[in-house]
């Protein structure tokens, strides 16, 4: 899934923490990833050496923006590239696996459901579903 907004805002990011929270639990896909995953984690380290309590997006936006430019500073593996842009406008991508891909099992199911989820949690936020380059259906 592609998301399309001000990605370095906080209330957009969380978000985003919740519709990954709720995509999750319709147990259709593993564990969702994105942008959101490495800022929580950041915070965690910074805040409290590790506490999980600090696992949770920053509130600020200055707080994000330092975040992330910390993290494109040390961004030798391209983790910052594969989840964001970067004008962090125009591409904030959700990564999850669906774990039945067939077209007679969770494909249609998930596709479902994401149009349901996505517009409760995501509000007015631009999204599409982003299909792989190559399939093994």
């Amino acid at each position: 899934m592609v998301l399309k907004g001000d990605l370095q805002e906080p209330d957009i990011l969380q978000a985003m923490a919740a519709f990954q929270a709720d995509l999750e639990a319709t147990g259709l896909v593993g564990k969702p990833t994105s942008i959101v995953n490495l800022l929580e984690k950041v915070n965690s380290a910074l805040q409290d050496g590790g506490d999980e309590r600090f696992a949770v997006v920053p509130d600020s936006r200055e707080l994000v923006a330092q975040y992330l430019l910390l993290l494109e500073m040390n961004d030798e593996q391209g983790m910052v590239s594969r989840f964001l842009t970067m004008d962090y406008q125009e591409g904030g991508r959700i990564q999850a696996l669906v774990k039945d891909s067939s077209a007679a099992g969770g494909r249609p199911r998930f596709s479902e459901r994401l149009k349901r989820l996505a517009p409760n949690t995501l509000g007015l936020l631009r999204w599409k579903r982003h299909q792989p380059a190559s399939s093994y259906s």
